[in-house]
């Protein structure tokens, strides 16, 4: 008798052990399971972050290849309005592009000032006459071509970008 008692003792402890044991790994399995939702939900949110940004890195590929080998001209008119500003005699008769330089073809009281003032400006590159200068009357018809600086214009856009944000 003490033998089967201590038997039936030792089973029922060892069915409670399991019953606890298998009660405490459920538990676990279950928060598991939750935090494996709860991470779920964030990592859809990240793959889908990361959808965008590839979309967005393909879309600025294409820009920049797109925008490659293209003169960039909005600060043309800083050197047209400076130019102007600094010589009054200057009269501008066209702008246009030729081989990948601006040409810009006008009058002035001397046109030597005028390719001067065009080198001095840290917008243009390389600013040179493309054509003899010729007198006509009181003023000098000049044709001058010149590069824009990309390298400062992408800077200062930026920085005018940076700042309007």
């Amino acid at each position: 008798l003490p033998f089967k008692a201590i038997a039936i003792t030792a089973a029922v402890s060892l069915l409670l052990y399991i019953v606890l044991v298998t009660a405490y790994y459920s538990v676990l399995i279950d928060n598991r399971k939750n935090q494996l939702a709860e991470l779920g939900s964030s990592v859809n949110q990240l793959l889908d972050i990361q959808q965008q940004l590839q979309h967005t890195g393909s879309d600025s590929q294409r820009l920049i290849s797109l925008r490659q080998d293209k003169q960039y001209f909005a600060h043309l008119w800083l050197v047209i309005v400076t130019l102007l500003q600094q010589d009054t005699s200057v009269q501008l008769q066209n702008i246009t592009t030729e081989n990948g330089r601006l040409v810009i073809r006008g009058q002035a009281g001397q046109a030597t000032s005028v390719l001067t003032s065009l080198q001095r400006s840290e917008w243009v590159l390389d600013a040179r006459f493309d054509a003899p200068v010729r007198r006509q009357t009181t003023k000098d018809a000049f044709v001058i071509s010149l590069l824009l600086n990309q390298h400062i214009a992408t800077e200062v856009g930026a920085v005018e970008h940076n700042d309007a944000e």
